[in-house]
């Protein structure tokens, strides 16, 4: 049985985002039910029949042989550079543009992140004329967005950048916090991320001695993706302890740590620090002791972005 283009949609879009709705609601939008129309009887009308049709039509018009029906619903096909995979877009009627956007944005699994990863988000299943523009304004106009941004600094030189080429060649560790104690008494949050992947894994730990990081690293990292070569870290006393020493020694991991007074050597894991708690903030309660119900769920939508660097997601790089 063939697949419904509605049954890859996130489980939060389902609702909102129906075979019933995307089929019966061209009646509502004016502009996709004349392409609509024409492609039901298969012939492409000609450009006089266009010409006195706004913008989006004309569009839609110009992409007569990337548009096609998918188990009734109207889709754009969508090839990327190299041409080795296609995706098939809904395009999406404008009555429901505001659901799209505030279940890929606004919503926890989604995390509020910037411009670029919910454009990749969005573009990943849908399509509609002046898409890119509606998703930069519905960033820019984002309240919570708006209250986490901070003024710009002025650019200074970059310090030399370590190159890696391969998953768990260097992996940086850091602790964020103290932060508002939980009910489950955590304090703290331990950061792990892949610099080749940037891959991020973090966890929420309720005191920072060198035991409990240690045990930490091993459970919820090192166990599920692997021994790294290398381990990079801040001069805290957690990673310089004897007992996270043994364990590198032991697990055969060179230990490297952060210059002293220049902690931006760690300049991945502290950007993926930044975000997270921007992610964080977004979402807690007011008195912000329930941080940790939502860290692994904001996790998810951090590592289904796409990287800064090479246009892949976490998740589908480690």
């Amino acid at each position: 049985m063939a697949k419904n283009r509605t049954d890859e949609l996130p489980v939060e879009l389902k609702g909102e985002i129906t075979p019933e709705k995307l089929i019966q609601s061209p009646k509502e939008d004016s502009d996709i039910k004349v392409i609509i129309d024409y492609k039901n009887i298969d012939v492409k009308p000609g450009w006089q029949d266009i010409s006195r049709h706004g913008n989006k039509v004309k569009t839609y018009w110009n992409q007569w042989d990337s548009l096609g029906f998918k188990n009734g619903i109207l889709c754009r096909k969508f090839e990327n550079i190299t041409g080795d995979e296609i995706k098939w877009q809904i395009v999406l009627l404008k009555a429901l543009k505001r659901a799209v956007m505030e279940q890929l944005h606004n919503n926890i699994t989604s995390g509020h992140l910037g411009i670029k990863k919910t454009l990749a988000r969005v573009t990943n299943r849908f399509y509609w004329y002046g898409l890119r523009s509606d998703v930069e304004q519905w960033c820019k106009t984002c309240d919570i967005c708006a209250s986490k941004k901070t003024p710009q600094r002025k650019a200074k030189a970059p310090m030399k950048q370590y190159n890696v080429g391969a998953p768990l060649e260097r992996v940086a560790i850091d602790i964020m916090g103290p932060l508002p104690q939980t009910k489950k008494a955590n304090k703290y949050i331990m950061v792990i991320g892949d610099y080749f992947t940037r891959w991020t894994q973090a966890i929420a730990i309720r005191k920072i001695d060198a035991i409990t990081v240690t045990h930490k690293l091993i459970d919820h990292f090192i166990s599920i993706v692997g021994v790294p070569l290398q381990i990079h870290s801040d001069q805290g006393s957690s990673f310089e302890f004897e007992v996270f020493q043994q364990m590198c020694k032991i697990l055969g991991i060179e230990k490297t740590r952060t210059t002293s007074m220049h902690p931006s050597s760690n300049g991945m894991i502290e950007k993926a620090n930044k975000t997270i708690q921007n992610m964080l903030s977004a979402f807690v309660s007011s008195h912000q002791k329930d941080w940790d119900e939502y860290l692994q769920l904001l996790m998810i939508a951090y590592r289904s972005s796409e990287h800064n660097n090479r246009g892949i997601a976490m998740q589908d790089d480690i």
